[in-house]
């Protein structure tokens, strides 16, 4: 956080407050939980889900860096609610991550405002 901070010339607390605010809101924790479990099949798998997390990891580093008023309302509820249906889901498969990682760096692409990582 300190160097993403220092590359943006952040302020190192605000932006750490609204990092942990984001996972909170979206669960990155548990996204990666679940990454780790479905990525043990094959060489191919782990390099899919290597990849996604890395996508995460930069998302949630721009969603972070973005005013909380730059990152839309509706397109952040929708990766909310992914999330929730899929913590509801009997099974988490790595399609299902791959469309909701998907969604989540399509919206840091669209943030207003901020350079990219």
């Amino acid at each position: 956080m300190v160097r993403l901070a220092a590359r943006h010339a952040v302020d190192a607390e605000e932006l750490g407050q609204r990092y942990y605010a984001l996972g909170q809101r979206v669960d990155f924790a548990w996204l990666l939980a679940r990454l780790d479990e479905v990525g043990d099949e094959d060489r191919w798998q782990r390099r899919a889900v290597a990849g996604l997390e890395e996508d995460l990891w930069r998302a949630r580093g721009r969603l972070a860096l973005a005013a909380p008023d730059a990152i839309p309302p509706r397109p952040m509820e929708a990766v909310h609610d992914l999330v929730r249906d899929l913590r509801a889901a009997p099974r988490v498969t790595l399609a299902a991550l791959q469309v909701v990682v998907r969604e989540l760096r399509r919206l840091a692409e669209n943030v207003r405002g901020e350079e990219p990582l």
